[in-house]
Parts: structure tokens; sequence; C-alpha cells
């Protein structure tokens, strides 16, 4: 883990903390006092003391929105007011008593950042704004407005009374500690957005959609974010805590989202999720099995370990719901056909044998089925003008930026005109959504044919959850401009003027077609793969057709062969013929990896030209919908009653079941463990929830074993208050 050094070179450490443990001195003569303090300021009656603080809770967290954050302290937005009411023994008097306020970050408060206090008189300035609302007999109400540009986090506050001797300072009080968030209302945050329904949607919505599958069968899994429930604030603190970031570097969104994309993988520094490609997960939880982003972060703040396991889909919904809970405005983003150049060239290269078979050796680039990624709204002050609004943050671990795992931010308006040359990681994102991608034949003697190019199939299309429904919307076009136009070619052209030589080798059309259809598949179902070739010659044409049968992980990535199959077939001149591929369930079944994908590379060698085919197709297995019924009408305080169901429609058995289910009113995910489901049984689990607020909620459940991933569930209720 980095941390910050400080010996040799500075006389104490820099805060990294939001820790309040460190209390201020309950008194402290003048003559001696700390920097960053108060120096004696005239006399005041002695016989002034506090006798309590009202953070006037309800009306504040309705007023901040933070209502819905189910935590006992006082949760405010910067940059906006926020009312305590004081009261004394005796009548305050403003012209005569002297009363101080500070609010304080850390352990080590000597910065005007980390210590603020508020002297209540107009005539001592402050970084905070204040008033004085109004005085109902021995009570002071205050407005105190907490700087757009202050530091996140959770502060201690203090009240001190100034007397002719010193300072007395209250005692060290925990309920008056106070959450300060970035603020989407106020203009002068980083992180405004000016769209109510925006700001409902990304900063206030706790329940999400995070769309997957591949780019013709588009699928969805629920997730619940969770940025509201007990203890998940306090376990994004704790992140950027863990983190070691500098306290004043909090002020700055940029900074915060760019650590935080680093934390949220285990990669360097011990952070939230461990990543797993590898189809093993005996010593963690499957990526699959996972409904929701509270239980990751609260485990990761309660044991200080990392929690395994994620893929990318887990690491944007925990980002999304780091984010969302410290008033970042942020969504979750599927890109399919999302291009993982391994060099950085701008171009995607996949090398294949002579029998279609990949070949690692040669290129490791890979297109991933889709890959989940965050946006972020802020402004970006380091940016020229116009490159504002959302920005592109990944936490998913694939490449390093200045030698950490961290991605962005990086504006997508400067990803999509090519301004490659702008931070944060500009670069890697354009090629993920514009990469060329090659398919390379290299036979025998180690000679290249290039068999396959295509500008068009990274990036095809990248969505986003639509605002208040569980449709998508299409953003493809913020990242990019249509292919082939004026637009586009001047962003191309731009990228190779800062270095990046993007080539585009034109190929010659062969003489024969070849099209490759698969239907819709349910796992466990064997099916047909059909060719089409079509000879658009005046002459006979002889093609042997080569069709190999991958499992492939959604990255892309081989796990394992289960068919090599080949025809010839004998073409008139413009004749057209069809060649049909069994493919039995019992080739594909016990090979299949979680999120698991069957590609099937078709070549087809026409003997008289020595002209290549070849075709790709990935097909996403159809896996059935968890049942999920509730009994009795969900209300406030009442127990509810939610039942899975679930049979086995698969020709194999299923063994070591995990099933989770996550509903309204409980931080704590309900688990249970079945042994094994033969082909045909099925299973009943019923679950209780007491809901804790009205209101639109859901439950969301998963199914999970080795061999079927993705069994997924969720029910929409309606809370009735």
């Amino acid at each position: 883990m980095r941390r910050a050094s400080f010996y040799g070179r500075l006389n104490r450490p820099i805060p990294c903390s939001d820790n309040v443990e460190s209390t201020l001195a309950e008194f402290e003569p003048f003559g001696t006092s700390p920097p960053g303090t108060l120096e004696d300021m005239g006399t005041a009656p002695p016989t002034l003391t506090v006798v309590s603080v009202d953070m006037r809770l309800n009306a504040n967290k309705t007023a901040h929105r933070t209502n819905s954050y189910i935590n006992d302290n006082l949760i405010v937005r910067r940059g906006q007011e926020f009312i305590m009411a004081i009261t004394f023994n005796r009548s305050y008097d403003q012209s005569v008593d002297e009363v101080v306020l500070e609010f304080l970050i850390g352990s080590e408060p000597y910065t005007t950042d980390t210590l603020i206090p508020i002297v209540l008189k107009s005539s001592v300035p402050s970084s905070w704004n204040w008033r004085i609302i109004g005085q109902q007999g021995l009570t002071t109400v205050l407005g105190i407005t907490p700087s757009p540009k202050c530091i996140v986090g959770k502060f201690s506050s203090y009240l001190t009374v100034v007397t002719p001797i010193g300072k007395y300072r209250s005692k060290r009080n925990p309920d008056l500690d106070i959450y300060i968030l970035f603020n989407a209302w106020n203009p002068g945050d980083d992180v405004f957005l000016n769209d109510e329904s925006q700001r409902t949607e990304y900063v206030l919505n706790d329940q999400g959609i995070i769309f997957n599958g591949q780019v013709n069968n588009i699928t969805s899994r629920p997730w619940n974010y969770g940025q509201f429930k007990r203890g998940v604030l306090d376990a994004c603190l704790f992140v950027m805590n863990r983190s070691q970031m500098l306290l004043k570097d909090r002020q700055n969104v940029i900074k915060v989202v760019r650590r935080a994309s680093a934390m949220i993988n285990s990669n360097d520094d011990q952070g939230v999720i461990i990543g797993n490609w590898s189809n093993d997960y005996s010593m963690g939880t499957s990526p699959t099995s996972w409904t929701g982003s509270t239980e990751i972060l609260l485990k990761y703040a309660n044991t200080g370990l990392s929690v395994g396991y994620g893929q990318c889909w887990v690491f944007a919904g925990v980002f999304n719901t780091f984010m969302r809970c410290l008033g970042i405005p942020a969504r979750v983003i599927t890109c399919f056909n999302s291009a993982h150049d391994t060099v950085g060239e701008w171009i995607t290269e996949i090398v294949v044998d002579e029998r279609g078979t990949r070949d690692t050796a040669i290129s490791n680039d890979s297109v991933w089925n889709f890959h989940c990624w965050n946006e972020a709204m802020m402004k970006r002050p380091d940016l020229p003008p116009g490159f504002n609004g959302w920005q592109v943050v990944d936490s998913t671990p694939q490449e390093t930026s200045d030698d950490i795992f961290q991605c962005g931010p990086a504006s997508v308006q400067a990803v999509k005109n090519g301004l490659v040359y702008y931070p944060f990681d500009s670069p890697f994102v354009f090629d993920e959504v514009n990469s060329d991608l090659y398919y390379m034949q290299r036979d025998r003697y180690g000679n290249m044919t290039i068999l396959y190019m295509s500008t068009t199939y990274v990036g095809q299309l990248i969505i986003t959850k639509t605002i208040g429904q569980s449709t998508y919307d299409d953003v493809t076009l913020t990242y990019k401009y249509p292919e082939g136009s004026a637009e586009d070619d001047a962003t191309m052209s731009r990228v190779e003027k800062y270095g990046i030589s993007v080539y585009r080798t034109a190929i010659g059309t062969p003489d024969v077609e070849l099209t490759v259809t698969v239907p819709t598949v349910k796992m466990g179902d064997s099916f047909t793969l059909t060719a089409f070739l079509n000879n658009t010659s005046d002459e006979r044409r002889t093609v042997q057709v080569l069709v190999t049968g991958t499992v492939v992980f959604y990255t892309g990535v081989n796990a394992s062969d289960f068919m090599d199959a080949e025809n010839t077939v004998l073409l008139e001149a413009g004749q057209s013929q069809s060649v049909d591929f069994n493919v039995n369930a019992s080739d594909y079944t016990d090979k299949l990896v979680d999120q698991g994908y069957l590609s099937f590379t078709t070549i087809g060698n026409v003997l008289e030209t020595t002209n290549t085919l070849t075709n790709k197709t990935t097909i996403k297995l159809q896996v059935p919908q968890l049942s999920l019924t509730l009994e009795g009408q969900p209300e406030v305080q009442v127990q509810m009653f939610v039942t899975l169901a679930f049979t086995n429609v698969f020709g194999f058995t299923l063994e070591n079941i995990t099933a989770r289910m996550e509903g309204p009113g409980s931080t704590t995910i309900r688990t249970k463990q079945y042994s094994g489901l033969v082909p045909g049984a099925s299973l009943s689990w019923k679950e209780a929830f007491v809901p804790q607020k009205p209101g639109p909620d859901r439950v969301v459940a998963s199914l999970d074993c080795e061999k079927v991933r993705q069994l997924v569930g969720e029910l929409s209720i309606n809370v009735a208050a």
C-alpha cells in the first residue's frame, strides 16, 4: 500500500484520513494556541455555557435530500445551508459573548481546509458562510453553509466559549459529527448537474440495471446499489482512508474518482474487489452470484480484506455505489464489442492458425463481448472549455495508468474527437470504442494473411439505463461519430497527428460469399450451425469449409475447444448452397464457464483461387429467470414474505448451489445452500423482510453453481407508508 511519507521531510504526517478519534483540548489558555485556532478576542462572561445542540436532523436531511441514508448523524451536501440550534444556560448576546463553532476533519486538523472556525461575530471572516436565523429564549438558531469546494468526508464539531483566560471547548460528542457530500444541486460544486430528473436517477436512485450479453442479444441483470443502507457511507469513506489519499485532495472530484478507480480493484493497494476470470471461485464468491454492492462494501470495511471475486460489471456496480453515495452523479455504461488492445496501437489483431484455432502466442489482443465501466458527471477545469460533463472512469483492472491499475476520468467529448493527449487515459478509452479489428491467419511457415478487417465491429453499441425506466439508452454517438462521416475521418486524422499510425488496409473481395447462421439456443440444447455459400463467379468453385467451436469467456479469451468439423462443397457458377454442422449439447456442456459464450470460427478455403473466406459467430446461451412471489401488501415496519422458486430445466444435475436474496430493510444478504438439484427437480425458499421506508423498492435474487451462472430474478414492490 502506498502511504504518505513524512519522516525527514515534514514535521508531521500529511492528513490522509477523516478519522475523528483525536480530540481538541477542552481548555486552551491564551498564548499557547496551536496554529489555525483563534487568538484572544476580548472578554466574555465566563458563566455562558452550552447546554445542548440540536442538529435538526429531519429538517436538514430532507432539505439536503439525504433522508434516505440510514445513518444517525447529520448528512449534508456542500454549498448548501444546514440548520443547528444551540441552547445556552442563559440568553446569548452576540455583542458581548464570544462563541466559536469549530468543524474539523482528520486527526491533525492544522490547516484551513481541515479546521474551519466560525466566530459568531460578523467582523470575523470564515471560509464557510453562516448567519444567525433567530433566537427563541435560550436557544440560538444558526444557518451554516459549507464551502462548495470543501473537503468531502466526516467532520466533528465543537462549540467553544471564549473567556478572558482562554477557550472552553465542548467535549467530543460523536452525535454532532457531520458527513459532508458533493452537491449536484449547487452550481458552485464541480459535480453540478442542471437537470432534476438526471439528479434523481444518477445520485438518488439506489436500484439499477446492468446490461450485458451481446450486441444482437442484449440481456441484463438487476443490481442494488444500496448507497443509503446502514454502514455503506462509512464503508465508502473507509475506502478513501485506506487509499491514503490526502484530505485536501478530497475537495477535488477529479482526484477522488481517479483514486477510487484504483481502490475498487485490489491490484496495487489492497482495494475492495479481487478480479477473477479463471472460472475457479472456490476461495470466494463467484462474480455472477452478487446481487448488489452492499455486501461487498460492508465486508471490505468490516474485515479490511479484499473481497473475492469480481468481473467488470461487479467493479462497475460497486464503483457506481461509491460515487452516488458521496454525491457524485454516476451511471454504468455497457460497451458491446469492447477492444482490449494490449499494445495500444488502435488495432486489435486476432490471429488464428490454418484451421481457425486462436493463436495466442502471436497476439493477446481480445474483443470483449461486453465491457462495463462508469461515467461520472463533473467539470474539468484542467481542460479547455467544452469538456465538462460525462467522464469515463473504469475500476476493472485491465492496464496500468501511471503504474497503477486505474482509469479516468477521461472526457467523453475528448474521446469522441480523438483528443487522445488529454488526461486521463483518453487513449485507452478511445481504443476500446474505435479500434480496427483484424483477423489474421498464420500458416505453418509463419506467413500472415488478413482474412477479415472491420472498422465498425468494435464499439458497435454503447448503452446505459434509461432515466426512470428499465430500458436502455443508446449513447454510442456520444463516444464516436458515425462511421465514414466527415467528422469520423477528421477524428482519425487528428489521432494520426498525435503520433499514432492508424492503418486501414483494404482487402480484396473473394468471388464466393460466406455467411453463417445459428439459432437462439437454450443452455443444454443441441442445435445446428448453417454455413451459406454463394458463388458469384461464372466458374465452378470448390470450397473446403472448416468450423471450429470454442467456449470463450465474455472477455473474448478462449476457455476450451469443443468442436472441429469440416466439409467440402462444390459450387457451380452462380450457385448457392448451404451446409449444416450439428452441435451436440454433450460437446459443450462440460466445458462451460461463467458468463461463457460459444464462439464459432468458420473458414472457407476456395481451392481454385486460394482465396480464404472467414466468419466469426458468437452466441450467448439462454438461461431461465428466477421466479419471485410476494405474500401480502408491503408496508413500512410490517413483515413481508418473498418466495424464490426454481426448476432445473437442464439435462444435467446442478451441484453445490448458492442462492442469494436481497430485499428492503436489511443490510444482511440472505443466503441458502443446496447440495444438488437433478433434472426436473424444483426448489422453493421463503424469506421475510421488513421495509423501513415507503416508496418503490425491490427484491433481487440469484442462483449460482459451477455449471450454470447468471440465474437472476427480481420482484418490484411499492411499500406503503
